[in-house]
C-alpha cells in the first residue's frame, strides 16, 4: 500500500511516520513546505528509516497512492489565533486538491484530520453520535474559523459518498514531541516541572481526552485496512480525565506545584471547552480498541519529557 502524507512536518504526522514506515507492505512518501528543515528534523531524531520528505507541491507528480492522510491544519493554539479567518482558505485550498485526485484515482483512500471543533459546540456536554454542530451564524469571530474550516471540509466529504473519505476527529493529543514553546496546559506543566516553578492554572476545571501515538495509529491503521467507506469517527482513549483530578495525579507523582486562580494566562483559541471529548464510538466498528487512557498517556508523556530535559 502507498501511502502520501501531507503537511508531514505536523507534530501527529512526525509521530505517525515512523510507526507507519515499520508496517510491512506500507510504501511511506512525506510532503511539507520545507524538506530542509525536514532533513534536519530526521538526523536529530535519529529517524533515517522514516522516508525523506519531499516539497509539498510535489504529490501529485508521484506514481498513484492507495490512500493520502492530510494533515495541513493550525496545529497550536497560537498558530490557529495568528492564520485566523486564513485557516478556512488554508483547509479548503489542500483539501480541493485531494478531492480533486479522488476524482482521478477513485479507488485511492482519504483520511482527513479533523477536529472535535468541528462540532462548534460549547461542551457543556461531551459529543455523542447524536450531536448536532452548532455554530452562532450571527456572531462569528475568531474563535469559530478553526471548527468552521473542519465542517466545511466534513460537509464537502458527506456530499461525495462514492468516495472513500474518513474524517478522523481529534481532541486532545499528547506526545513527546510536543512543542515546549506552546501555550497548551501539558506544555506549561512540563516547563514548571522543568524550572521548579508553580503553575498558574483556572480554578475552572475541564474534562479532556488525551489519545497517545499508539492509539491514533491504531485507529488510521484499523480504517486504512476496513472496507471503502466514507464517514466520520471521533478518536477517543480508554477514559478521558478532568484537569483537577491531573493536577492532583501530577502533583503526587512529580511534585507539580500550582495555583488555582480565577483567571490565567493560557490561550484558547477556540473557546474555552468544559468536557470536550467524545462518547461516540463508531471507531469501534473499524475495529479500534484504545490501549491507553488519558492520565496514564499525560503522566508516560510527562514522566519521558522530564528525563529528557
Amino acid at each position: 500500500m502507498r501511502i502520501a502524507f501531507l503537511g508531514a512536518s505536523s507534530q501527529i504526522a512526525r509521530d505517525l511516520a515512523p510507526l507507519f514506515a515499520a508496517m510491512p507492505g506500507i510504501v511511506l512518501e512525506r510532503f511539507l513546505r520545507d524538506p530542509g528543515g525536514d532533513a534536519a528534523w530526521r538526523t536529530q531524531a535519529g529517524l533515517q528509516a522514516v522516508p525523506a520528505g519531499r516539497h509539498l507541491h510535489e504529490w501529485t507528480e508521484r506514481p498513484a497512492f492507495d490512500a493520502i492522510v492530510n494533515f495541513i491544519g493550525a496545529g497550536s493554539p497560537a498558530r490557529a489565533a495568528a492564520l485566523g479567518a486564513n485557516i478556512l482558505e488554508l483547509t479548503a485550498h489542500y483539501d480541493d486538491m485531494v478531492m480533486a485526485y479522488l476524482q482521478r484515482h477513485p479507488g485511492c483512500s482519504y483520511l482527513f484530520l479533523s477536529s472535535g471543533a468541528a462540532y462548534g459546540s460549547d461542551f457543556v456536554l461531551p459529543a455523542r453520535h447524536d450531536t448536532a454542530a452548532s455554530f452562532p451564524i450571527n456572531a462569528l469571530d475568531q474563535r469559530h474559523w478553526y471548527g468552521l474550516a473542519k465542517f466545511q471540509a466534513e460537509c464537502r466529504h458527506r456530499a461525495r459518498p462514492e468516495l472513500n473519505i474518513c474524517d478522523i476527529r481529534v481532541f486532545s493529543y499528547v506526545s513527546t514531541s510536543l512543542d515546549m514553546s506552546s501555550r497548551f496546559l501539558i506544555a506549561d506543566i512540563v516547563r514548571t516541572l522543568a524550572e521548579g516553578g508553580s503553575l498558574d492554572t483556572s480554578s475552572q476545571d475541564i474534562h479532556r481526552d488525551y489519545i497517545s501515538p499508539p492509539d491514533l495509529f491504531a485507529l488510521l491503521h484499523s480504517v486504512l485496512m476496513h472496507a471503502p467507506c466514507n464517514t466520520a469517527v471521533d478518536v477517543y482513549s480508554l477514559a478521558p480525565v478532568g484537569k483537577m483530578q491531573l493536577l492532583d495525579h501530577l502533583s503526587k507523582r512529580f511534585g507539580l506545584r500550582y495555583a488555582l486562580v480565577e483567571q490565567a494566562t493560557g490561550l484558547n483559541a477556540t473557546g474555552i471547552k468544559p468536557n470536550y471529548f467524545s462518547e461516540n464510538r463508531k471507531a469501534a466498528e473499524f475495529g479500534y480498541l484504545p490501549r491507553f487512557d488519558s492520565l496514564s498517556a499525560v503522566t508516560d508523556t510527562v514522566d519521558q519529557l522530564l528525563s529528557q530535559s
